[in-house]
C-alpha cells in the first residue's frame, strides 16, 4: 500500500491586489493533472464518514474513484443522482464543517479536497454537455408546482421531471436561482455556472414564471385549482432581522441582502431597475457569517478604502467559512471583534459615524456560544459612512401566509414531516430554509430532492 501523502493539492486562487478590482471567481479549478494527484491520496474508505457528513450524502468515495479511472462522466452521473446542482455545491459549502471535516485522512495530514474534486467534474460536465445529457422519465401526466426558484426549488425541480412529472417553478424575481442569483457574490460563484443548470433544467421540461410571488394571486388553491396536483414551497427565508438601534434608518445603512443583491444583479441584468450601490470610503459590516465577509469583499470591489467587520463575539465564535475569513484579510478586511453598534448617529438623515460599545464573554446561551456582555462605560464612535447590516433571515411570508394553511413555529417557518417533507396540508411540501432557518445550500438540495421523491409517490397514488 503507497505511503499516505499528508499534504493536499494546493488550492490556487487570484492574488488579492487583483481579485479586488473586478468580480472574478476567486478560488481557480484543478488541473486535471492536480485533480487525479489530489484524488490518489483519497483511501476510498469503506464506511465513508465523508458521506455521513454530506447532507445530500453524496457517493463522495465513488466518484472519486471514477475520476481516477479516468471516467469522469460516471463520476458526474454518481453525482446527479444525490445533488442536482454540484457545480454550484462545490463552490459555496462549507466542506471543512461539513464532509472534508469528516475525512479520516485529518488525523494524519490535511482532509481531501473534495470541494474541489467535485467541482473538477461538475466543470467537467459543463464543458461536455453532450457527454452528460439531461434524463427524463416518461411523462407521467402529473402537474407540480415549485415555488422558489432557489437551491431547494431548482432541487425539486430537477427530481420531479427525471421522474417525468411537468413542473412550474414560480419565483418572485425576474431571473431564477433565489439566493443563487441574489445573495451570492458572482466572484464566489460566477454567472455562468447558475445559468448551466438553470438551463438543464429547461431543457428537461421545467418551466418557470418569473416576476411572480405567489401569495394572493395566484394563492395555493389558485394553483390547486389550475390543475396542479402538488405543491412544493421553497421561498427560503429573505425578510433581514434588523439591529433595533437608534440611527438604523439613516441613510448609508443597508440590509445585506439589498447590498449583494444590487451589487450582483445590476452586473448580470440590463435594467436602469438594477443598479450598483453606493458604498463610501469608510464601510463596517455588521455581523460575521458568510454573509456577512460576502457583504465586505463586495464593498472592497466597490472602491471602499477601508473595511471593517464588527462582531460582538470573538474570533474563535466567527461562524462564516474560514476560507471567507482568510480571503477578506487577504483583501485588506479588517476585523473588530467583542465589538457591537448601540447607535447610529448622522446629519440630515446621512450617517456619519456609529456608537459602539466593548464586549466582555459570558456564559453560554441557547446557541451554545458564549454569550456576549455589555462592558459599561466603554462606548466609542466609529467613523464610518456605510454600514451593511448582516444580521441574519426570517421568513418573509408576506401576502402568502394567509392562504398556506400550513402548521407553522412561532418563527413563522414550516413545520414537515422530516422523513417526507411533507406539511400539514394535504398536497403541499416544503423544503430548504422556509423550514430549516437561515442554512446551507447542499441542506436545501438535499430537502428539495427528498421532497420530489414523496411527491412522487403520493402522485403515483393519487
Amino acid at each position: 500500500m503507497p505511503k499516505l501523502n499528508p499534504i493536499r493539492v494546493p488550492i490556487r486562487a487570484l492574488p488579492p491586489e487583483v481579485r479586488v478590482g473586478n468580480f472574478q471567481e476567486v478560488e481557480q479549478p484543478y488541473t486535471l493533472e492536480e485533480a487525479l494527484a489530489e484524488a490518489k491520496r483519497c483511501i476510498l474508505c469503506p464506511k465513508p464518514k465523508c458521506v455521513d457528513a454530506c447532507p445530500a450524502r453524496n457517493d463522495i468515495p465513488g466518484f472519486i474513484k471514477a475520476l481516477l479511472d479516468g471516467d469522469f462522466a460516471r463520476g458526474v452521473l454518481i453525482l446527479n443522482r444525490t445533488n442536482s446542482l454540484p457545480g454550484i455545491c462545490s463552490r459555496v459549502c462549507d466542506h471543512f464543517r461539513q464532509c472534508e471535516g469528516a475525512c479520516v485522512i485529518i488525523k494524519k495530514g490535511e482532509p481531501i479536497a473534495i470541494g474541489m474534486l467535485e467541482r473538477f467534474l461538475a466543470d467537467w460536465a459543463m464543458s461536455h454537455p453532450d457527454a452528460t445529457p439531461s434524463s427524463r422519465a416518461p411523462v407521467a401526466g402529473k402537474r407540480v408546482a415549485v415555488v422558489g426558484a432557489g437551491p431547494a426549488g431548482l432541487s425539486c425541480a430537477d427530481a420531479l421531471t427525471s421522474l417525468g412529472h411537468d413542473v412550474t417553478v414560480f419565483d418572485g424575481m425576474p431571473t431564477p436561482g433565489g439566493i443563487l442569483a441574489w445573495g451570492i457574490p458572482l466572484f464566489r460563484l460566477p454567472q455562468a455556472v447558475l445559468n448551466y443548470y438553470v438551463g438543464r433544467l429547461k431543457q428537461q421540461g421545467v418551466a418557470f414564471e418569473l416576476c411572480t410571488k405567489v401569495g394572493e394571486k395566484p394563492s395555493i388553491d389558485d394553483l390547486f385549482s389550475h390543475g396542479y396536483q402538488g405543491v412544493f414551497l421553497g421561498t427560503g427565508t429573505t425578510e433581514p432581522v434588523a439591529l433595533g438601534v437608534p440611527g438604523e434608518d439613516l441613510m448609508g445603512v443597508i440590509q445585506a441582502s439589498e447590498f449583494l443583491a444590487k451589487a450582483r444583479l445590476s452586473r448580470t441584468i440590463e435594467s436602469p431597475a438594477f443598479r450598483s450601490p453606493h458604498v463610501g470610503e469608510h464601510v463596517a459590516v455588521i455581523g460575521a457569517g458568510n454573509t456577512a465577509l460576502d457583504a465586505a469583499q463586495t464593498a472592497r470591489r466597490l472602491g471602499a478604502q477601508d473595511v471593517t467587520v464588527v462582531y460582538r463575539r470573538s474570533e474563535v465564535e466567527v461562524p462564516a467559512r474560514r476560507e471567507e475569513v482568510e480571503s477578506a484579510c487577504q483583501e485588506g478586511v479588517s476585523f473588530r471583534f467583542l465589538t457591537a453598534p448601540v447607535r447610529f448617529v448622522g446629519d440630515a438623515h446621512q450617517l456619519q459615524g456609529m456608537e459602539c460599545i466593548q464586549m466582555a464573554l459570558g456564559e453560554r446561551d441557547s446557541s451554545g456560544r458564549p454569550r456576549p456582555v455589555p462592558i459599561a462605560g466603554s462606548e466609542f464612535l466609529l467613523e464610518v459612512d456605510t454600514v451593511i447590516l448582516a444580521l441574519g433571515y426570517k421568513p418573509d411570508l408576506d401576502g402568502i401566509a394567509d392562504t398556506l394553511e400550513v402548521q407553522r413555529d412561532g418563527g413563522g417557518l414550516i413545520l414537515v414531516n422530516s422523513n417526507t417533507m411533507q406539511t400539514s396540508r394535504t398536497g403541499v411540501w416544503a423544503g430548504g430554509d422556509i423550514v430549516n432557518g437561515p442554512d446551507t445550500v447542499v441542506r436545501a438540495v438535499a430537502q428539495g430532492r427528498k421532497a420530489a421523491l414523496a411527491i412522487h409517490s403520493y402522485l403515483a397514488g393519487a
